[in-house]
């Protein structure tokens, strides 16, 4: 693929300066933790790394975290090579790509949602598969981003040359919207949540995306071999706090972007009025907690975060069949071992989670 850079210097000084932005919790716990989250903007489309903080999940789990933000997953991943981070949440995908072709440390904890990403195309466009994207400029949020191994897969796949496609990073909020507005960019590629934003701003527009990806893990939580086997109960307690978030946020959404609002009112979305800026909110929200549910069926409601051997292969199959794994990686060699993780990490009270997002208490 193409590779353009807009502004290459101060997007290099704005990524820089994003991987060091971070939301620190103060809590009694003495047991410092720092999660990196494949993504430069931290919105109400990341409950469960928000909520908790919010709701003290993490705290009453004895760590203290903190959350810092990147310019995408690669970046994410080479701050957490690199002893910058404990954790990463990011693209599974690029996780993947990281161990089979530089030998990275990384362990897959969870999997928290499936493949989401989608092309956004004008309405009424004539680009509707991979071979239309031929020849074409495209939009996506950063060269780093986890999105660019799954391009790469989709085109080749397809036997559509990658470097046929000319990909812009255009970044995320407003960017991405008014670089398709203007036809700087002939169509995008972004995870769901920011798709959603764009239909929130008032663009109109068709999407599409390859079926097959809905059946992969996307967004991931992941960390170093050595942490996971010198530190194996912080793993657990960080991942329960994230399911915790998730079944809360699944369960009362107007809840989870009311406490987002309370502890992040400059990351709400800005709309004419208060309304607009919650219905706003709530489509974001949605379009998350949608990837949670989907990414359940990967498994099952008891082993929410867990992954069956099945659907690895079918991701690993894809991937190596569009060259973006040399060999299939062995499950030891990329999934954690803790013993009984997905278990460990859903041993909690659902019903009192339940309750309390139903009871809303802000």
């Amino acid at each position: 693929m193409k590779y353009v850079a807009r502004n290459a210097g101060a997007l290099a000084v704005a990524l820089s300066l994003t991987a060091l932005l971070s939301s620190t919790v103060t809590a009694s716990a003495d047991d410092p933790v720092r999660l990196v989250v494949g993504t430069s903007t931290l919105n109400v489309a990341y409950p469960i790394v928000t909520l908790p903080q919010s709701l003290g999940y993490w705290s009453d789990e004895g760590i203290d975290v903190e959350v810092l933000t990147s310019g995408g997953t690669l970046q994410a991943v080479q701050l957490l090579v690199g002893g910058g981070a404990d954790f990463v949440e990011g693209n599974v995908s690029a996780f993947l790509q990281g161990i089979s072709q530089n030998q990275l440390p990384l362990r897959v904890l969870a999997a928290h949602g499936n493949t989401d990403w989608r092309f956004v195309v004008p309405k009424g466009s004539d680009i509707t598969d991979a071979k239309s994207l031929a020849g074409k400029r495209l939009g996506m949020v950063s060269l780093s981003s986890g999105g660019m191994p799954l391009l790469k897969s989709y085109l080749t796949g397809q036997g559509v040359d990658p470097e046929s496609v000319e990909v812009v990073p255009v970044g995320f909020g407003a960017a991405p919207v008014e670089a398709f507005r203007r036809g700087e960019v002939d169509a995008l590629l972004y995870w769901g949540s920011a798709v959603a934003g764009f239909a929130n701003a008032g663009l109109t527009f068709d999407s599409f995306a390859p079926k097959e990806w809905q059946a992969y893990p996307d967004y991931s939580l992941a960390t170093t071999n050595a942490f996971a086997a010198e530190r194996p109960e912080v793993a657990v307690k960080l991942a329960r706090g994230m399911m915790k978030a998730s079944l809360f946020a699944r369960t009362n959404p107007d809840c989870a972007v009311e406490l987002f609002w309370r502890d992040h009112p400059d990351a709400k979305s800005q709309g004419p009025d208060e309304a607009t800026s919650k219905a706003w909110d709530l489509n974001l929200l949605a379009a998350q907690t949608e990837t949670y549910t989907s990414a359940i069926g990967l498994y099952d409601e008891e082993h929410a975060g867990g992954v069956t051997s099945e659907n690895w292969e079918k991701m690993q199959d894809y991937l190596q069949a569009n060259g973006l794994i040399a060999d299939k990686i062995p499950e030891p060699d990329f999934l954690v071992q803790i013993p009984d993780f997905i278990s460990q990490i859903n041993d909690f009270d659902k019903a009192a989670v339940i309750a309390q997002a139903k009871e809303c208490k802000l």
